[in-house]
């Protein structure tokens, strides 16, 4: 790839797919070549133990993201350090004309965020940030009076009359022409001070979502959707989750809500 042409940088962290995913969605709409890029950060990787099955997830679900972008003759860029540490080398490898990323809400990301486009900024390279992991943040569903309801059921009514009024449908899937030509190394487990975990993380499924309000109460029933992790780290799209559940089982579509209320 040519590191003198102008790109733009699509940050993944908690939304590892190209379907429905507003922020790669939006870097695509770019006049420049899409650079997607993950990074192991450091900060949270010192805490976890090496055979932590989260990191393997996470590398396994990258994998395929970069195998689907080879196909395309295009490249994931995987790094591993501290964030603001590695966008300081990014930053002189890249002439970087923009960085689009999806909203992480928990505080260290806030605050690592909120470093990273400062330094950006000095730099006056634009940090655009969009709503992906939920449907409605935290001020978009409030009580007349203004303030957050505290209390499940008014807060999902409330829900369902701004999804009701507002529908979200799902982002249209990547176009994979769009991304930047070229190879760049792909970092293995090992590369990244991990080892393979006996943890397996199981794949969704929704099959059984129209008698989830039978089976729900029968632990001994192996019926769980096993979306956990896969919400957690974004490899289903929420709006896409929403528009395949609604219609299904209310129930069902009520435990996402309850996430978002959460």
């Amino acid at each position: 790839m040519d590191n003198k042409k102008p790109i733009v940088v699509f940050w993944f962290r908690r939304d590892l797919r190209f379907e429905d995913n507003i922020g790669l969605f939006n870097a695509l709409q770019s006049e420049h070549p899409v650079l997607p890029l993950f990074i192991f950060d450091d900060n949270i990787l010192k805490e976890l133990p090496r055979n932590d099955a989260r990191v393997q997830f996470i590398h396994q679900q990258l994998s395929i993201l970069h195998a689907e972008l080879q196909n395309a003759g295009s490249t994931l860029l995987c790094m591993k350090g501290k964030p603001e540490e590695i966008w300081v080398q990014l930053i002189h490898l890249y002439e970087i004309a923009a960085v689009y990323t999806n909203r992480d809400y928990e505080p260290y990301a806030r605050q690592r965020d909120a470093d990273v486009a400062n330094l950006l900024a000095t730099q006056k390279i634009p940090f655009y940030t969009f709503k992906d992991q939920v449907i409605f943040e935290k001020n978009e569903v409030l009580k007349d009076d203004g303030k957050p309801y505290t209390v499940f059921t008014p807060y999902k009514r409330k829900w369902m009359v701004h999804f009701l009024s507002n529908p979200q449908n799902p982002f249209p899937n990547a176009d994979m022409n769009k991304f930047v030509k070229g190879t760049i190394p792909f970092l293995t487990l090992a590369d990244i001070g991990f080892e393979t975990s006996p943890i397996q993380v199981k794949p969704f499924t929704l099959a059984w979502v129209p008698q989830y309000s039978e089976v729900r109460d029968f632990p001994a029933l192996d019926q769980t959707s096993y979306l956990s992790v896969h919400l957690r780290f974004g490899t289903v799209g929420i709006r896409q989750l929403v528009a395949h559940v609604k219609d299904q089982s209310e129930v069902f579509w009520s435990e996402l809500i309850w996430r978002e209320f959460f």
